[in-house]
């Protein structure tokens, strides 16, 4: 079995501390950011809304996913971690589904957008079917992930040379590097294999393509309500 970071934490013993922690910390990014989302304003008022939800449902995965690195050193072999884990794929799952009706939005507004509506639920039904009955390892989470984020560089690229604004540049960008993230996690990449692991390193490049993300829809959202 291979090592991690664990301590008792009065009389509870904490495994994957480094993980754990990062995962908190994106936990409180995301919420952070769904707050702000929230109290923005503007006239894109479908557009905040779901990244509102969006970002609310990064911060779900986060906060289960520090639980099931904590709590559950067996994973998901047992029934309570698999349940834990189960969780965490979901709000995943929901989380792509929100980037499915932005990308719907953005490229091609309200309209497009319900239209695909009924695409994305499936997309959901089949993420959950897959991932409960099939396989829910990380590599099969990427499998249905990253499309709708390969879309989301796509059409923030399209955005960008339609309006010539840089905050699509910073959208494109974020959504790269997150798949940077994503690369160095699935490569086991990590600084140490105890103290700071590629799940680690993965959370703290994951916080900071977020962020950059977040920054960059937030100066669409406020060039959209005429705000500078």
């Amino acid at each position: 079995m291979t090592k991690n970071m664990a301590f008792d934490l009065f009389g509870i013993p904490i495994h994957e501390f480094d993980v754990a922690i990062t995962d908190i910390l994106l936990f409180i990014e995301t919420i952070l950011f769904s707050y702000f989302l929230y109290r923005s304003q503007s006239t894109q008022i479908i557009l905040r809304r779901l990244l509102v939800l969006m970002s609310f449902s990064l911060g779900m995965s986060s906060l289960t996913g520090a639980l099931f690195h904590a709590f559950f050193p067996a994973k998901a072999t047992t029934a309570e971690g698999f349940a834990v884990w189960m969780f965490v794929v979901t709000s995943i799952g929901i989380t792509a589904c929100f980037v499915w009706c932005i990308n719907a939005l953005i490229l091609k507004g309200v309209k497009f957008f319900k239209t695909i509506l009924p695409f994305v639920v499936l997309y959901m039904v089949a993420f959950i079917y897959v991932i409960f009955f099939i396989n829910y390892q990380f590599k099969t989470i990427i499998l249905f992930y990253a499309p709708p984020m390969i879309v989301l560089a796509l059409v923030s690229l399209v955005k960008f040379l339609r309006d010539h604004n840089l905050a699509w540049i910073g959208v494109f960008t974020g959504v790269i590097l997150s798949f940077v993230a994503a690369t160095i996690q699935y490569l086991q990449i990590g600084i140490h294999p105890v103290y700071f692991n590629f799940n680690a390193v993965y959370h703290v490049i994951q916080g900071i393509s977020l962020a950059i993300i977040f920054l960059s829809f937030r100066s669409v959202l406020r060039e959209t309500s005429g705000m500078k």
